[in-house]
């Protein structure tokens, strides 16, 4: 009967069916591989992208709660997905996003005005747009919700790791 439920209607997860576990749709453009030992895809990473938050940073991480299988335009190393949490970045990212992310290797080659996943030491994981500093030693982070958030300066020593944003995810309604 489930198998006849599942050819029926390709887009109900057949995890849910069976367990009541895990979304009940399948999202047929941005699929979701929960086993991980198929590395086929793009590593998903549970960081929780929010300012302020206490996470355990981009290299806390040994290994990927799930991989996204994508489009070839975002395959390649250093590449990875995580979840967007809070509404400092709303309405551009707004929790539940999912975006995509590539690590980058120097503070050198920041795009100015684009979205960044930011590992810092004292503050968490932050997603923030980045604006040139006045000072030479320092980022501006930007909030998208500027009526809640202020702009602040984040020293560059305080920042372990730093990827781009390269793509957002969102699931309408």
């Amino acid at each position: 009967m489930m198998e006849a439920i599942v050819k029926k209607i390709p887009e109900i997860n057949p995890t849910w069916l069976l367990t009541g576990e895990g979304k009940m749709l399948k999202n047929i453009a941005f699929e979701e591989n929960s086993d991980t030992s198929n590395q086929q895809g793009i590593p998903f990473f549970e960081l929780r992208a929010e300012a302020g938050f206490p996470g355990n940073g981009i290299d806390g991480k040994i290994s990927p709660d799930a991989y996204y299988r994508l489009p070839d335009d975002f395959k390649g190393d250093n590449v990875f997905v995580t979840d967007v949490w809070g509404d400092s970045m709303s309405p551009q990212y707004n929790s539940g996003d999912k975006i995509i992310c590539r690590l980058i290797d120097s503070l050198t080659f920041i795009q100015w005005g684009r979205a960044y996943v930011i590992d810092t030491f004292s503050q968490g994981i932050l997603l923030k747009t980045l604006r040139v500093a006045d000072q030479e030693d320092a980022v501006k982070c930007v909030s998208e919700n500027k009526e809640k958030y202020d702009p602040f300066l984040l020293p560059k020593k305080e920042i372990k790791k730093i990827a781009l944003v390269l793509a957002l995810l969102r699931k309408e309604g």
